[in-house]
């Protein structure tokens, strides 16, 4: 639907006028270049006291271009001008809405009433009041589309323009009621069997089935981003028996016993909670996000709960041994990768010293934990252990686990270690849109941070000894793969881990 801020105004620059007028009570003001400038208000749908169970879902309105809207001028219980139900479309490129050029021009009336509503009928012409308009209109039965649904959502306005300011505001307002429903579940698992652990609350995608039955009138209902689903439905002040059904796993058929009327511009809202022997399988997804106690939030949660202990961003889904990853994996199989949601420093890649692990096809270098290892080893050896004065980058990501930005609360992972370009390529490549939106929002909570533009080593080895390999992960394409540089020069490093 549409996503409705409450009182969320848009300003339109609306239509010139661009003949010379006559100046009387009765007609347009005479600037020749004047415009009318529309001010659009709109409301939530508000819940209503009624609901099952409150929930605060957020049902916006956003107009996101190509809407249209009608509107008619009446005067003296007369159509003036022909302004009769002419259509607007919003282009929200200019935030503009116009009609079609032979339209008749929209201008300023003294006394007059402008009538407006939404979505626009080319068949609601010759209304007079908001009531002719609602008593036209009937929502669809299908509503399984956005389109359709947000089709029946009809919104009307009143409004007066203000000769001073050249405004016009139509405060839009809900006239149907909503009905919205959605099955939630705290128990998580991968096709392979793995548990996520204990899981915020979270709103089942994908449902095999849904409907909704009002009375004796079966609807289908649009699917939303947060796990609702949802019908407009006209009010009804008779109280109406409710029926929901859904389907996961086995249908769920649940009747409101209590019967409820509905109120236009409110909502009833009825959760439900999945049994947690039907546990929500789904693969780990890029842009998971990854907490320090080895739970995994599903990226497309709308409130992350608990962001300072999310200590990872899910790059890919992953399967196979966890043998080359230290054994330590959930069931000793690896599930996934994660990238640090911080940088874990700035520094030097290592010394010179070949350690016997240069790639020739750096690309599908995927033995980041490998090669770490590696460097530790001749750390130990040769340098008297891993340190920022040796094999700096490395250092920095073995040791991210010991900050309380990485410390990692679960055993069930490698730990943290320096990623290989396999790693990078597969982010940069694939998955950065992903992973990007999801260190976004934890940014927006004051956690985590997003990638510098500039370059990231990584733990892949050049062809010399004294070069290593670094990606521009936000440069994109081609061009930001295969660089190397000298192994003492400064570079960002990010930490990842295998779960």
């Amino acid at each position: 639907m549409k996503e409705i801020s409450k009182l969320l105004h848009f300003i339109f620059s609306f239509i010139c006028v661009s003949a010379l007028f006559s100046c009387t009570a009765d007609e347009s003001i005479t600037e020749p270049t004047a415009c009318i400038t529309i001010k659009v208000e709109t409301e939530d749908f508000i819940p209503q006291a009624a609901t099952r169970v409150p929930a605060e879902e957020g049902y916006k309105t956003v107009f996101k271009g190509g809407e249209q809207i009608g509107i008619t001028v009446i005067k003296d219980g007369k159509i003036v001008d022909g302004v009769n139900n002419i259509c607007f479309t919003y282009d929200a490129s200019t935030a503009k809405w116009t009609a079609a050029p032979d339209s008749p021009s929209l201008n300023y009336y003294q006394d007059a009433t402008y009538l407006a509503y939404y979505p626009y009928d080319a068949a609601t012409n010759d209304k007079m009041t908001e009531q002719e308009i609602i008593d036209a209109f009937t929502p669809q039965t299908d509503q399984s589309t956005y389109a359709n649904y947000t089709a029946s959502d009809l919104m009307v306005a009143t409004g007066t323009a203000d000769r001073a300011t050249k405004t016009l505001t139509l405060p839009l307002y809900h006239t149907m009621a909503l009905i919205s429903a959605s099955a939630v579940t705290e128990k998580f698992v991968t096709p392979a069997g793995y548990v996520y652990g204990p899981g915020e609350e979270f709103a089942v995608r994908n449902l095999a089935e849904t409907a909704i039955t009002v009375g004796t009138q079966t609807l289908t209902p649009c699917s939303f981003d947060d796990g609702t689903f949802r019908v407009i439905v006209p009010p009804n002040a008779t109280v109406q028996t409710i029926n929901i059904q859904y389907k996961w796993v086995e249908l769920t058929d649940y009747t409101d016993q209590t019967q409820q009327t509905l109120t236009s511009g409110k909502y009833l809202h009825y959760r439900f909670k999945m049994p947690e022997s039907v546990p929500y399988v789904r693969e780990v997804q890029g842009g998971d996000f990854f907490y320090r106690d080895g739970r995994i939030l599903p990226r497309e949660t709308l409130v992350i709960n608990d962001p300072t202990n999310c200590v990872g961003v899910v790059l890919d889904a992953a399967s196979g041994s966890d043998a080359s990853y230290g054994g330590q994996c959930e069931s000793n199989m690896i599930h996934g990768h994660a990238f640090s949601v911080y940088d874990v420093g700035r520094c030097k890649w290592g010394p010179n010293g070949n350690i016997g692990t240069n790639t020739p096809d750096s690309w599908n270098d995927w033995r980041g934990y490998q090669l770490t290892q590696r460097m530790k080893q001749d750390a130990d050896e040769n340098y008297g252990g891993l340190s920022p004065d040796n094999y700096a980058a490395a250092h920095y990501c073995l040791n991210y686990g010991n900050t309380e930005r990485g410390r990692l609360e679960t055993s069930k992972t490698s730990g943290w270690y320096f990623p290989s370009e396999g790693y990078m390529f597969r982010l940069e490549g694939w998955k950065l849109g992903v992973v990007r939106a999801s260190l976004s929002k934890l940014a927006a909570l004051g956690c985590g941070a997003d990638f510098t533009n500039s370059y990231y080593w990584d733990s892949s080895t050049a062809s010399s000894d004294a070069t290593a390999r670094r990606v521009n992960i936000l440069r994109g394409g081609t061009g930001a793969m295969g660089s190397t540089a000298s192994r003492s020069s400064s570079n960002y490093v990010r930490a990842a881990l295998t779960f």
